[in-house]
């Protein structure tokens, strides 16, 4: 039952994520020297990469519990109850940073 519910919400969240990765890329191709400028102007935007970091940081965690458990480090119960949560909150925080990004790089005028 824990499985489909976390493989619902990630499917939930992966549509989410690739909603604004088109938006952002849309910003960004819509006008690149804008959008570079307000990314290093908005002090917001040092919080969407320190969120980017540490959801790469889970991502990793989770990985590095794939090669345990293949391995035999860990028994492949932690798969269940352990990486798969890791790695649904790792792919929140992503999309989060992916908003806060959409969110600075927008014109101003789009609000």
């Amino acid at each position: 039952m824990l499985a489909v519910i976390l493989s619902s919400v990630a499917v939930v969240i992966a549509l989410l994520y690739l909603v604004f990765s088109v938006r952002f890329y849309l910003n960004l191709e819509r006008d690149l020297n804008y959008s570079l400028a307000r990314i290093f102007l908005k002090s917001s935007s040092i919080y969407a990469f320190i969120i980017l970091v540490v959801s790469i940081l889970l991502f990793t965690a989770g990985r590095i519990m794939s090669f345990e458990i293949l391995f035999g480090v860990l028994p492949e119960d932690v798969i269940l109850f352990v990486r798969s949560p890791i790695e649904l909150l790792a792919t929140v925080l992503l999309t989060v940073s992916l908003v806060m990004l959409c969110r600075i790089t927008r014109r101003v005028s789009e609000s």
